[in-house]
């Protein structure tokens, strides 16, 4: 084993050679692979005001209440409340609660993320903040120790569910106002924003579980080959 992992070393040495300061300036300006590879889903929920992160892609996200994007994130939840509540009136009072009670309550519930979700994120972005870290963290472990980069492959498919998820949003929605004829604009806005809120937020926790799974993979791969490797030496 002492074979293949100086071989390793050494190649990956080659690379990192630098001095304290040139290593602490390397760090600040690396780029995080997995926000980077989400960057199209994280951009959706920055716009919808749910990631309220500075320095998203980079080494050191960090979390402020002082900071432009979370004053940026409290603008959207308060439009989005206010919007979700005009949007509960207009259904109360436009609406037969005989002539489909069933589908005014599943209406009405339905908007009850649009007041909680920003608040739930503005107390886990810390958590996320610490996770993007330790990405950070796991991509430098896995340069030193492969020699190669690590590659999630995840853009297309979040870039896919990007602009998939508001599309279909939209187009459900459309066709529900349709069927039970409710002919307000804002109808059809509040719940494409309530349903590409939720549904995105699934996306990016069903990505996050392809990335453990893939970079696990990686580094078994990796481990097999340099197993392989010291088995064929040591002969």
């Amino acid at each position: 084993m002492r074979a293949p992992a100086w071989i390793y070393h050494s190649r990956v040495g080659s690379i990192v050679l630098y001095d304290d300061a040139g290593r602490r300036r390397k760090k600040a300006g690396t780029l995080g692979v997995f926000a980077s590879e989400l960057n199209p889903s994280f951009t959706l929920m920055r716009a919808l005001g749910l990631l309220p992160i500075e320095g998203l892609q980079t080494a050191g996200p960090a979390f402020r209440l002082t900071s432009g994007a979370f004053l940026y994130s409290l603008a959207c939840y308060v439009v989005v409340s206010g919007l979700a509540a005009f949007v509960a009136w207009y259904l109360m009072t436009h609406r037969d609660y005989n002539d489909g009670s069933v589908y005014m309550t599943a209406a009405l519930v339905s908007l009850v993320p649009s007041f909680f979700l920003h608040p739930c994120y503005w107390f886990g972005a810390k958590k996320v903040v610490a996770l993007l870290k330790k990405w950070v963290e796991f991509q430098e472990a896995y340069l030193r120790t492969t020699g190669t980069q690590l590659n999630l492959r995840l853009r297309r498919p979040s870039m896919f569910f990007t602009v998939l998820v508001p599309l279909f949003a939209f187009l459900v929605v459309i066709a529900e106002t349709f069927i039970f004829d409710i002919a307000h604009p804002s109808v059809a806005v509040a719940y494409t924003v309530a349903i590409s809120m939720l549904v995105n937020h699934g996306v990016v926790w069903l990505l996050q579980c392809t990335a453990i799974c893939r970079s696990s993979l990686l580094m078994r791969n990796y481990l097999r080959s340099v197993s392989g490797l010291s088995k064929l030496l040591s002969v």
